[in-house]
């Protein structure tokens, strides 16, 4: 895979980790609404910490760096408006 794939699915799994629920389809919505198949990419547990040693590893090396592909993947601010 490519790693912007990767690091999407490592978002995805680790913004469904916060939401508390293992079951992306029925994380949000209103109670009763049709829910449509998820088709977002997860990363297994395994997967998702090897990403995020990496990620951790980044931020050791360089700080500025880590800064910006968190706050790109982790709380969608794209790199325009972090420039």
């Amino acid at each position: 895979r490519e790693t912007k794939d990767i690091l999407t699915a490592w978002k995805n799994t680790r913004v469904l980790k916060r939401m508390g629920t293992e079951y992306p389809f029925k994380s949000a919505g209103i109670e009763g609404a049709t829910r449509d198949f998820d088709f977002r990419q997860y990363l297994t547990e395994d997967e998702a910490q090897i990403v995020d040693n990496a990620v951790l590893r980044l931020k050791a090396d360089n700080v500025e760096h880590w800064a910006v592909l968190t706050a790109f993947y982790l709380r969608e601010i794209s790199c325009s408006k972090q420039a």
